[in-house]
């Protein structure tokens, strides 16, 4: 029998994980920025860290989310909290809410781990899947 990609991994694990790491990322970055430095962190303060975290969220959101939608359950609520996640990360990098940046992000980041949430749960309860 052939292995599928997915059967190998658990992409809405993996896409909570990165979510829940890039929200807590957002929430402790204003109260340890000065400590960073310090300790040897001061990679997690530079933008491509965070860009980084960004970009893999959406590829494996994505990947992960497209593939429950296509091949399970039919349902678009997790690919419209993922969207509604990142637009809110997007809106939280504008120059006009720096002063906020770290909780909008960090709201984004939850909504982007809840996708997958809501996509595993999808998942897990569709009795009718075409593979």
């Amino acid at each position: 029998m052939k292995q599928r990609f997915f059967d190998f991994i658990n992409l809405d694990a993996l896409g909570f994980s990165a979510s829940a790491i890039c929200a807590v990322h957002c929430l402790l970055m204003p109260f340890v920025i000065t400590l960073l430095p310090v300790i040897g962190l001061s990679f997690l303060a530079h933008p491509a860290f965070e860009a980084t975290l960004i970009v893999s969220g959406l590829i494996i959101g994505a990947l992960s989310l497209s593939h429950g939608y296509l091949k399970h359950h039919h349902n678009l609520l997790p690919i419209l909290t993922l969207s509604v996640g990142f637009s809110t990360i997007a809106i939280g990098h504008l120059e006009p809410l720096e002063e906020f940046e770290f909780l909008i992000v960090f709201f984004g980041a939850s909504l982007v781990a809840t996708s997958h949430v809501l996509n595993y749960r999808l998942m897990k309860h569709e009795k009718n899947c075409v593979h």
